[in-house]
């Protein structure tokens, strides 16, 4: 699966809008993961348990196609799971929170990048507000949060929109979209050839073609016309769907990806032989 971001909050500025007593908010431009800067959250002693530490005022964001979200947290004391929460509000300063996420345990002094499970994401189509609640007293600590996002999971076969033209092979071939934007070809490398001998006239025969298989092309060796299907039972006594490949003719399909496929036969004649090569 792919990971396609949507931007919650770049911490590229102070978390300022609201701040509970007894917590400073800042900027850090010398400690962060991404872009400048990060979101610096620091409780003195007098903080209690269960205080919303500080918010920021974001979008609004639409995470509803989102199934997590993924941040880097860092604290200077050791935490346990649930001691922090990521919160997310479509409502000002994270007052009726749709999604209060545990962050994981972290390790004092260590950048973690975390990703929480959205628990409804339909509820989050509009979100305002991001904030950090203080579930457990750490005492005074300071907290760093950066690169807010929330993730949406691609299936494969939607990455495969894109084709790139290659000067070498004069013309345009599919490629994927890695989830870090780079893009990478699906060249076939490995062929494999099969003979698939029809002995009997109109008598079904198959081929299991290799996983993964990119590429391919068959005909009958002396031209004669034969029959083809993608399922069992539909060309020995001509049932549709199948497909009729006319004499001297030849099937080639290109910018596959079967993960399994298996090719079914049956000719007119007996004895004819089907040649055929896959590319995976």
């Amino acid at each position: 699966m792919a990971q396609h971001k949507v931007l919650t909050e770049n911490c590229e500025d102070a978390w300022n809008e609201s701040v509970a007593a007894g917590v400073t908010s800042v900027l850090d431009n010398a400690d962060y993961k991404v872009g400048a800067g990060s979101a610096k959250i620091s409780p003195d002693a007098s903080v209690a348990a269960g205080v919303i530490l500080a918010t920021e005022v974001i979008g609004p964001v639409d995470l509803s196609d989102c199934e997590t979200v993924k941040l880097w947290v860092k604290c200077s004391v050791d935490t346990e799971l649930g001691d922090l929460q990521l919160l997310l509000d479509a409502h000002a300063q994270c007052a009726s929170p749709e999604e209060a996420l545990d962050i994981p345990a972290l390790t004092a002094g260590t950048w973690s990048l975390c990703e929480l499970a959205l628990s409804d994401p339909t509820q989050l189509s509009a979100i305002i507000s991001v904030g950090l609640k203080y579930v457990t007293d750490l005492g005074a600590s300071d907290i760093w949060v950066d690169d807010v996002n929330g993730l949406i999971l691609t299936p494969e076969f939607q990455r495969r929109a894109l084709m790139a033209w290659y000067p070498t092979l004069n013309k345009y071939v599919p490629v994927t979209c890695t989830a870090d934007g780079e893009l990478v070809t699906e060249q076939a490398v490995s062929p494999t050839i099969y003979n698939v001998t029809m002995t009997n006239a109109d008598q079904e025969y198959s081929q299991v073609l290799p996983a993964g298989t990119k590429k391919l092309a068959f005909h009958c060796r002396d031209g004669t016309a034969f029959r083809f299907a993608f399922e069992t039972g539909k060309v020995a006594a001509p049932t549709a769907p199948y497909f009729t490949v006319r004499a001297n003719a030849a099937v080639s399909e290109d910018h596959i990806n079967a993960a399994a496929l298996t090719l079914y036969f049956a000719c007119g004649a007996a004895g004819k032989v089907v040649e055929l090569v896959a590319w995976a």
